[in-house]
């Protein structure tokens, strides 16, 4: 993953605004992975993951003239924000359901180079055991956790994303903490 900082986005941004649109692929290469990690946690299919995270930069590609930047949100906020909705209209459309994750899907989730390959097996099966966990949490704890622990978000830009108080998402990140250790610990 591209790492740039904010000032480095915020000019990219403006540059793409003033017509320089060919620079938007930039955008994309930045944030891509983790807006597919976003949807594929949420709906749990590969290829429909796919397709929610190009319908996520469809919709910034074409917001992005009318994009203003704030001084307490952060770019990747906003197509969180665009991501949830996505996601969401993806359920609305049809009776769909989250489909189990199974290591092939953990693998494309989890990936870190410098570990070696027993490590990242054992990385793997631990994730998936907690991605298993966090399918039978309700949907708010889910999407807390998911936006704090493993997008790596801070509470004022899950904040904005979720539309929920601050506060609010503390105790669901509280709650699901809780939650997730007892069943891990094999309590529930």
């Amino acid at each position: 993953m591209l790492q740039f900082g904010e000032s480095d986005i915020q000019e990219l941004v403006g540059r793409i605004q003033q017509g320089e649109t060919d620079l938007f692929g930039r955008i994309f290469d930045m944030f891509a992975d983790r807006i597919f990690r976003f949807a594929y946690l949420r709906i749990g299919d590969r290829e429909e993951a796919k397709d929610v995270t190009s319908e996520v930069f469809l919709g910034a590609y074409q917001s992005l003239p009318r994009y203003r930047f704030q001084a307490k949100a952060k770019f990747s906020t906003w197509l969180f924000s665009i991501a949830r909705r996505v996601v969401a209209n993806h359920y609305r459309q049809g009776d769909k359901r989250r489909k189990d994750l199974g290591l092939e899907g953990i693998a494309a989730v989890v990936s870190d180079d410098s570990a070696s390959d027993l490590d990242k097996v054992g990385t793997k099966l631990e994730y998936e055991g907690v991605i298993q966990h966090l399918k039978g949490l309700p949907p708010d704890i889910r999407e807390a956790l998911t936006l704090r622990f493993i997008e790596e978000l801070d509470y004022p830009e899950i904040e904005e994303i979720t539309g929920k108080k601050q506060n609010h998402i503390r105790v669901l990140v509280h709650r699901g903490l809780k939650q997730l250790k007892e069943k891990l610990n094999g309590q529930v």
